[in-house]
């Protein structure tokens, strides 16, 4: 990693990147090294473990997008945490995180971006409850995840792991991180937006058991050019309750359901389930607002881009550090270059889906 012709505060930054580096490399001395490659649209990207730990606990959200290893990958990340390799961040970054936690408002803005510690080559980032720090060198395309203890990892990164350095890394490559759902038949598909509770994960598993192909449930990847695309970045879905799980009888009689049940929430890898169903990508045909209305009828009505737009952008950009006005604008022109409808959604399953099925058929206007 070159020094040559940046500034004082910008050689701050990168000797702080590469002292936290420096820890991951003391890890994988103690422990083993395990690479497992994945592949995102034409990029290779390649997760660097320190030991097995964390490797059991966030692979499996990628298992349909294992590929095999390559010399030079697009893009590496490092993971570890210090209780499984006997290693400790240098007090210099202790001392850091404890500020942090003192001074939270100070130093940390609303999206986890860690002011002053980052500028157009260097990201970082942290989450809270448990810390876990997020690293990116955008210039080496090395990203670092560290988290004191890989059994404290919470059930969301392991449903949906890396968000924060994904999110950094596609949106560099003109790609927009989404809170979205994505389900698709005859290699096109539908964006499903909507809010936390708005119905997109019963959706998708609903849609999944009928005819429909799956790409996300709650977030994936979306790209402009050359025509409007989504990009499936795990194979999870999420519901609220356990007890959801017993409409979805194909899922419950499975026993790869994730033990872990926090903020009343359950997460499901769909890859061993429904593997033929799982796609890595699909064009856009439709975007597709849903929200509940305990109807027993649903209703689906076209509606303005702007008014998709208000839905979609508030928590596909406030939660994604680092977005801004380029993710915004390139929501807004994928928003206009397709169809943008309502769903509202009814209790009965089947009846959602029906209206689904009419909207890919061409059935509705």
């Amino acid at each position: 990693m070159s020094l040559t012709n940046i500034t004082s505060l910008e050689e701050d930054r990168v000797n702080y990147f590469k002292l936290v580096y420096g820890v991951f490399l003391q890890a994988i001395s103690k422990t083993k090294l395990i690479k497992y490659y994945i592949q995102f649209d034409c990029f290779v990207i390649c997760l660097q473990f320190a030991g097995d730990r964390l490797f059991q606990q966030m692979t499996p959200a990628f298992a349909h997008l294992k590929t095999k290893s390559v010399s030079h990958p697009h893009f590496t990340i490092c993971l570890w945490d210090d209780v499984s390799t006997a290693t400790t961040l240098p007090i210099l970054i202790r001392d850091l995180l404890e500020l942090l936690h003192q001074k939270t408002w100070d130093f940390v803005a609303p999206r986890g971006e860690i002011r002053n510690y980052h500028d157009e080559r260097i990201y970082s980032g942290i989450h809270f409850n448990p810390d876990n720090l997020n690293l990116l060198d955008q210039q080496e395309s090395l990203g670092l995840f560290w988290i004191e203890d890989a059994n404290k990892l919470p059930y969301y990164e392991q449903g949906s792991p890396l968000r924060m350095l994904l999110a950094w890394w596609l949106q560099k490559h003109r790609y927009q991180y989404v809170h979205a759902g994505a389900i698709g038949k005859n290699e096109q598909g539908i964006l499903m937006l909507g809010k936390g509770g708005s119905g997109k994960s019963t959706t998708t598993l609903s849609c999944l058991q009928d005819s429909f192909s799956y790409a996300s449930d709650d977030y994936c990847a979306v790209s402009l050019e050359p025509i409007p695309t989504v990009h499936s970045l795990y194979n999870t879905a999420k519901l609220r309750q356990l007890e959801e799980l017993q409409k979805f009888y194909k899922l419950h009689n499975k026993s790869n359901l994730l033990d872990i049940i926090e903020a009343e929430k359950s997460v499901v890898f769909l890859s061993n389930l429904f593997a033929e169903k799982i796609v890595k990508k699909f064009t856009l045909k439709a975007t597709l607002l849903l929200s509940i209305s305990h109807h027993q009828n649903a209703k689906l009505q076209k509606i303005s881009p702007a008014k998709a737009l208000k839905n979609f952008a508030p928590s596909s950009i406030l939660q994604v550090p680092y977005a801004n006005q380029d993710s915004l604008t390139l929501l807004s022109k994928l928003l206009k270059k397709i169809p943008c409808y309502e769903l509202e959604l009814s209790q009965d399953f089947q009846e959602n889906v029906k209206l689904i099925d009419q909207l890919f058929n061409d059935e509705i206007s």
